[in-house]
């Protein structure tokens, strides 16, 4: 097969930055503005994890390369944080994955768990790179009206039931939801998890967001012993 010369045609695809559409109207904006848009920390990081807080005494293997699932130290802390937030499903440090933040964990889960050709099932609205990083590696992604829109078990049902085909292979959820802010109730969580377990899908689940959880009740897909050989989490 010859070279593609403008790369990869799926790419064509991809809408522009879902910010640019609002450009105009935020320049005529004059009230406070808050640039949440980005995802930038304004904390700096941890003790002990500044570059310069690094010396080769300290870590005989500093400029050599990692093992790429992360630190054994890492993933055990990790590991016992996740037991004690989630005892019903104990996590082990064989289960986890440290990742260039979740955008490359997600992205690693689409490329590792869907085919070319498979679709994903998108709960809209959606954090929008996930969409980008399905497309680009053969995925079809169907938006489903859901967030603002569901408010019980049936409803999740009936929202998601007339997409369920063959050549699905997952569903990405995400709660609390970015960038609406709507948290699902258990009961909608609990009806999108059997809906997947019946039709035999992975489960992206994107709990980002977990910790801004101020009134209701946040249920974690991974909370749940049931569904959990099917429920992939990112958490950043």
């Amino acid at each position: 097969m010859p070279r593609q010369s403008e790369g990869n045609p799926a790419l064509a695809s991809l809408r522009p930055s879902v910010f640019s559409t609002l450009v105009a109207r935020l320049a005529r904006y004059q009230g406070p503005i808050f640039p949440l848009h980005v995802g930038d920390t304004y904390l700096p990081p941890p003790p002990g994890s500044w570059l310069e807080d690094q010396h080769l005494a300290d870590e005989p293997g500093l400029h050599r390369y990692e093992i790429p699932r992360g630190r054994a130290e890492l993933l055990e802390a990790i590991s016992e944080h996740l037991s004690e937030r989630l005892p019903a499903v104990p996590t082990n440090p064989e289960n986890v994955l440290v990742t260039v933040g979740a955008t490359g964990g997600l992205a690693a889960a689409v490329r590792a768990l869907l085919v070319p050709g498979q679709k994903l099932l998108l709960l809209s609205p959606y954090w929008p790179l996930i969409r980008g990083m399905s497309v680009s590696h053969g995925i079809e992604t169907v938006e489903i009206p859901f967030y603002l829109d569901v408010d019980n078990a049936e409803a999740a049902r009936e929202a998601i039931q007339p997409h369920l085909d063959p050549s699905v292979g997952a569903i990405y959820v995400n709660w609390p939801n970015n960038p609406s802010g709507r948290l699902s109730s258990p009961a909608v969580v609990r009806a999108v998890l059997e809906l997947a377990e019946a039709h035999d899908l992975w489960v992206l689940s994107d709990e980002v967001y977990e910790d801004y959880v101020y009134s209701g009740e946040l249920l974690q897909p991974g909370s749940l012993p049931e569904f959990a050989d099917r429920v992939i989490q990112a958490r950043s």
